[in-house]
């Protein structure tokens, strides 16, 4: 059964070639590890959890979960934001992406946000209807029986996504990158994959996310 949306802003940047950013012995990782201890520190920050993109190198996943929407904007509002992006300046390339969704959780346990995944696959659907909503809500039933899986969240995002409105981002945890790949391999995937067709214009940022577990030290 699903759980109550959390509420989460989902902080992407890249940071620079070179550095190592899980290592908090090393320079850049005592900024990191500062940054994450300083926004964990807010009264407003419910839980906070990150992880790095396995195929798309150096990319920073930061999700933050609030009360509700209103305390995310506040936040970008603030002197804080502000300050954010002055102590991340010196190991980031471009610029922040902030996005925000009401990630549910749609299995239980669900470690696929930072509860113990190793890999959390993700993609984000556009221009979904509400065939979507079906849709998705099908095969939140069908992944976890696969083995391997650890889990499925998933919610809309408010803001547009290469000018796509309606976007609607999948997280789905594995046992192995392996195991992910593999399943797309075999018959049950062939006889169901028509499902994530329905209701959706395309996908983007397709990958997995090695995010780092609440309950261990940082893998390094």
């Amino acid at each position: 059964m699903a759980r109550t949306p959390a509420c989460t802003q989902m902080i992407i940047f890249r940071h620079k070639p070179g550095i190592n950013i899980k290592d908090p012995g090393s320079k850049d990782g005592k900024t990191w590890f500062g940054v994450v201890s300083w926004l964990k520190s807010s009264p407003a920050v419910k839980r906070l959890y990150w992880g790095l993109h396995l195929e798309n190198k150096n990319t920073v996943y930061l999700h933050i979960v609030r009360e509700g929407l209103y305390q995310h904007y506040d936040f970008l509002a603030s002197p804080d934001y502000a300050e954010l992006k002055q102590r991340l300046q010196d190991m980031m390339q471009g610029d922040l992406i902030v996005r925000h969704a009401d990630l549910i959780e749609y299995t239980q346990p669900c470690e696929s946000i930072g509860r113990g995944a190793p890999f959390t696959g993700t993609a984000i659907y556009k221009v979904t209807d509400k065939a979507w909503d079906y849709a998705w809500n099908l095969w939140s039933t069908i992944v976890p029986r696969v083995k391997g899986c650890k889990g499925v969240a998933g919610g809309y995002i408010v803001e547009p996504v290469d000018g796509h409105q309606r976007c609607f981002i999948a997280l789905v945890g594995w046992e192995t990158t392996q195991a992910h790949h593999a399943y797309h391999e075999t018959r049950h995937w062939k006889n169901r994959a028509a499902i994530l067709t329905e209701g959706q214009k395309g996908f983007s940022e397709y990958g997995h996310i090695v995010f780092e577990s609440e309950a261990h030290k940082p893998r390094l």
